[in-house]
């Protein structure tokens, strides 16, 4: 199968995020897309960012089943909105996965909990698949943005109730997501004695784009975007292409 993660970073590259996406749609199992802004509203960009962004990648995936995890209400990407919108992840299944359920593990904080965009809540979007006998837990995660991508008490247990989940759940577990964490943290190194982090054994170097902002300065952070799995994964390719579509890259991966 082939799973592509990226943070969208709200369609702020709209034209080449949306080609990128169509190209590789046709040979695409799951997307797992962070930064994903939905809204009923007739306009169309906020501060940057596409306000339905995820109505928009539904009308680019027709073959893919849509989901949808509001993690906060009333922002966009920036500050707060007088029109209805909501963030979070966005997980998208070609139709020929079999879906067995979803579910919205939070992670950090509550829904709609935000005191600003520093504090907004994190959660997974747990997807489970069914897919040649075998069954596979696809989660995907925006961990804690604020603030720089060190170890802080919120972020360790943010780990711990992965963790916690992790232990509940049955079948092939896959993990991917902008956790925003740097590679050398604690955070990351508690999640990594469950999963294996595929972004070391493929000697990722970075995940981040040229169009972040912080690109050049001294609080760029190269990696904070990672895939991890269970060790009985069979990983063929992990792929981090480096193409300008968001202030991420994506992570591309083959895996059985």
């Amino acid at each position: 199968m082939k799973l592509i993660s990226l943070n969208t970073w709200g369609g702020k590259a709209y034209a080449p995020l949306m080609q990128f996406i169509k190209e590789h749609a046709p040979t695409t199992d799951i997307f797992c897309f962070q930064e994903i802004l939905s809204s009923p509203a007739p306009q169309r960009e906020s501060h940057g960012a596409r306000t339905n962004l995820y109505g928009e990648l539904a009308e680019v995936l027709p073959n893919f089943q849509k989901f949808f995890t509001a993690e906060q209400s009333g922002y966009d990407l920036d500050e707060p909105v007088d029109f209805p919108i909501s963030y979070g992840q966005a997980t998208f299944i070609k139709n020929s996965v079999h879906v067995l359920s979803t579910e919205e593990v939070f992670v950090y904080r509550d829904r709609n909990s935000a005191l600003d965009v520093k504090t907004f809540p994190a959660s997974i979007l747990c997807t489970r698949i069914a897919q040649e006998e075998k069954t596979y837990s696809i989660m995907n995660m925006h961990g804690i943005a604020h603030p720089e991508h060190h170890d802080t008490p919120d972020r360790l247990m943010q780990s711990e109730k992965i963790l916690r989940f992790l232990e509940k759940e049955e079948g092939i577990k896959l993990l991917c997501g902008d956790f925003n964490l740097r590679p050398e943290t604690l955070s990351l190194a508690l999640i990594e004695k469950t999963l294996l982090n595929l972004n070391k054994k493929f000697n990722i170097p970075q995940t981040r784009s040229i169009l972040s902002p912080y690109f050049g300065k001294k609080n760029f952070d190269p990696t904070v975007d990672y895939i991890l799995v269970s060790p009985e994964v069979e990983t063929e390719q992990l792929e981090v292409p480096d193409v300008q579509i968001s202030d991420h890259l994506p992570l591309i991966l083959e895996f059985s």
